[in-house]
Order: C-alpha cells, then sequence, then structure tokens
C-alpha cells in the first residue's frame, strides 16, 4: 500500500473530549484536548507544528461541527483524509 500522507491525524470526538492519534512516519502519538476554544487551539497549534497534512474525524451526533469550524477558521489543515476512524489511524500508519 502507498503512504498518502506522511503526518496525518484521527481524532474520535466526543461531547466534552477529542482523543487526537498522530501518526508521522511510524512514530504514534496519543494526546487528549477538551473542547472548550482554548484547548481547541492548542490541538491546531500541535497539528501545525508537526506539519499535519490530513485530519479524519468521527464522531456520533453533531460533535464535529465546532471542531470543524475551528479547523476551517484555524489553519490550513486538510480534512478530506480517507481515514474515517480513530481506529483506522492508530493501527496503521499506512491508512493515511
Amino acid at each position: 500500500m502507498n503512504v498518502i500522507y506522511e503526518r496525518c491525524c484521527g481524532m474520535d470526538i466526543h461531547k466534552n473530549t477529542i482523543a487526537a492519534c498522530l501518526i508521522a512516519g511510524r512514530k504514534k502519538e496519543v494526546r487528549s484536548f477538551s473542547t472548550m476554544t482554548s484547548s481547541l487551539l492548542g490541538l491546531i497549534d500541535w497539528l501545525k507544528s508537526v506539519d499535519c497534512q490530513c485530519v479524519a474525524m468521527e464522531a456520533t451526533g453533531s460533535y464535529w461541527k465546532p471542531i470543524y469550524k475551528s479547523f476551517r477558521n484555524g489553519g490550513d489543515t486538510d480534512s478530506s483524509c480517507e481515514c474515517t476512524t480513530y481506529q483506522s489511524c492508530t493501527w496503521s500508519e499506512n491508512r493515511c
């Protein structure tokens, strides 16, 4: 399988928390963030600092909407990755 993105992030979004799994090459890093604005800005800063190329979100209901708006307003992060679940991004660095 060809690697499409060298650095991508899968996020599992809940009402109050976000679990973000960043895959950069063979390195995996998981961090948790709250859904408050200051924490969302910290998430965006973290992904920009590692030059994340792709973000995939998994959420139930409409919890993804404010996160998506924060990304659209806060940077250039592409949200069109083929990864669709947090689990798929944690088990395979080649998925994104």
